[in-house]
């Protein structure tokens, strides 16, 4: 079976989800109760079962889903905060080349994401299931946060003005700001103690890079 473009973009935006749900679950961002054990890329992960929690994620990542076809998409991330300090900054970035192949192919965005892709789905999959063990590791090396910690899913994008329909699906996500970034360090930036690299997954015409940022004030808030 022809694995195409689309495809790829399909398995990308299902990878988010399942990306997002297994940070919320290792992080104890959600009670350990609402989560289900599933198989995703042959690799047990624990999704979120409650309507609302399930339906928030499915949402932001349903909004990411059109941006990618544009390639606009320039990053997700899942911040972790307790009170007005921001503690963790899980980030997915996206790197697209849909711009440089459209020019240099000479053919329609429709045709281009209805080709062939270059990269076998068995190969995506294997790095999909290598991530996902990755991020548990590098959860496991990281300090504790409070029980009381929230989180905010943020989305960059390209500098390209939106359409309607991409306004109305995005008017949930607010970009960051000082507010959702965290209070600490002048002129309210985080300040970041270190980057934890997860793993950097090429796929067709993106590069997917994954790794998380720990603010140098973590340690006055956690237990270990």
């Amino acid at each position: 079976m022809v694995t195409t473009r689309r495809d790829i973009v399909n398995v990308l935006c299902d990878f988010l989800e399942v990306w997002i749900q297994r940070i919320l679950y290792l992080r104890n961002l959600y009670p350990k109760e609402i989560f289900e054990l599933r198989k995703k890329y042959d690799v047990p992960v624990y999704m979120a079962t409650h309507p609302d929690v399930a339906k928030y994620v499915s949402q932001f990542v349903r909004s990411v889903h059109p941006l990618l076809l544009k390639g606009t998409c320039k990053s997700v991330a899942l911040v972790v905060h307790f009170k007005s300090q921001t503690l963790e900054r899980f980030v997915f970035e996206t790197d697209s080349i849909l711009y440089e192949v459209l020019e240099d192919a000479d053919i329609s965005t429709e045709r281009l994401f209805s080709s062939e892709s270059k990269m076998p789905l068995a190969d995506l999959q294997q790095h999909l299931r290598a991530c996902l063990l990755r991020i548990e590791a590098c959860v496991a090396s990281m300090s504790d946060i409070p029980p009381e910690s929230t989180f905010t899913l943020t989305l960059e994008t390209q500098h390209e003005p939106l359409d309607h329909d991409e306004q109305q699906q995005q008017q949930q996500w607010i970009p960051a700001s000082s507010a959702t970034e965290g209070l600490s360090g002048a002129g309210g930036h985080v300040r970041w103690e270190g980057m934890i690299p997860i793993k950097t997954i090429p796929m067709d015409i993106y590069r997917i890079n994954m790794f998380v940022l720990e603010a140098v004030k973590k340690g006055k808030y956690a237990s270990k």
